[in-house]
């Protein structure tokens, strides 16, 4: 099948696409798996927070959590011991589960791969993490790079992570589609001056360019689009 698209971003430029995507909650369900871990982990501590306030962490990175939990309480070597615990309880319950990619998913990887955009993880997430979950659900290698806690000085809402991902795949912010699920992550994505597109949750509370039930609604020209837009802003 031949793909075809009249306007700006034709020709080779059409190949110049990064599309960046956030890894829980985006490419799979990941959401009960770190509250139970994180329920394990403060069960262990006699903490109970509730669901809810675990649900608004989601997006953030550990040491972000532990401080918004411990308050001044939350020494470096705390949030070294709890984030390490939690990480660990989080793999055994990926490993020992099933898991699967969400609706969608796949079908738009191997679409975006056959145009030849380049793609990458950028998440708040542990490398380990990241490697074990994309091995998983087997779609490790749709992705040329990826971007973990380990790389950036600062987590989501901080833009470093969209940024670094650009630089290791060679694309140009402007290029980058930052395909996101978070508060966190799509404001990240705002401050990295990058089109983004949210997936699921409610659009009238987000600043995101664009929200949608599923990934495999985003098609080539709606990329396209989004990429002209960005252009145009920052002209």
């Amino acid at each position: 099948m031949t793909h075809s698209f009249k306007g700006p971003f034709s020709g080779p430029l059409s190949r110049e696409v990064g599309i960046l995507w956030d890894l829980d909650g985006t490419l799979f369900d990941s959401g009960k798996y770190h509250i139970t871990a994180w329920e394990y982990v403060l069960g262990a501590e006699n903490i109970s927070i509730g669901q809810a306030r675990l649900q608004a962490f989601m997006g953030q990175n550990n040491a972000s959590t532990i401080r918004g939990i411990w308050g001044r309480q939350a020494t470096p070597r705390l949030i070294e011991h709890i984030s390490a615990r939690k990480e660990e309880r989080y793999r055994h319950l990926i490993r020992t589960n099933p898991i699967h990619p969400l609706p969608g998913v796949e079908e738009t990887l191997d679409r975006f791969s056959r145009f030849e955009w380049k793609q990458a993880i950028a998440s708040s997430a542990p490398r380990k993490n990241i490697e074990l979950v994309l091995s998983r659900l087997g779609i490790a290698h749709f992705f040329q790079a990826i971007v973990g806690e380990e790389d950036v000085r600062f987590g989501k809402p901080d833009p470093e992570v969209f940024m670094m991902a650009a630089t290791r795949l060679r694309v140009r912010d402007s290029r980058c589609i930052v395909i996101e699920d978070s508060i966190s992550g799509i404001e990240a994505a705002r401050r990295a001056a990058m089109a983004c597109v949210r997936v699921g949750g409610d659009e009238l509370k987000v600043d995101a360019d664009l929200c949608i039930e599923r990934v495999d609604q985003l098609t080539r020209r709606i990329v396209f689009e989004l990429l002209a837009k960005i252009r145009s802003i920052g002209k």
